[in-house]
């Protein structure tokens, strides 16, 4: 996979910073960095439950690897592409001679 040319996306990299909110936290998101990003649909689902129809769809985000992104990662952060948000689900650095990336296993839900 030689992603030259391919990061087609501005990715924007979204980190929870809790903010007080009487006895307990309320998620607040800051922006980390942005950069570019490929952007490739794994899968898709539907599912019901409780009288809802509800669609989900599992993506893969690919970067360049970054120091600062790498050490912030944690699983409350969030991606935003063409102002829609994405679920971190897991990820992997992939790393060889010619490329250093961060892969990202990501989820969109529909409501």
């Amino acid at each position: 996979m030689d992603l030259i040319g391919k990061q087609y996306h501005t990715l924007t990299v979204l980190i929870n910073t809790p903010v007080g909110q009487g006895a307990g936290n309320r998620d607040a998101y800051t922006t980390l960095l942005t950069t570019r990003c490929s952007l490739d649909t794994s899968s898709g689902s539907r599912s019901g439950g409780f009288a809802t129809i509800e669609g989900g769809s599992s993506c893969m985000i690919t970067t360049r690897y970054q120091t600062a992104l790498w050490s912030a990662i944690t699983m409350s952060m969030k991606f935003e592409i063409d102002g829609i948000r994405y679920t971190l689900q897991g990820w992997e650095r992939v790393s060889d001679r010619r490329k250093n990336l961060i892969r990202f296993n990501v989820s969109k839900t529909n409501g």
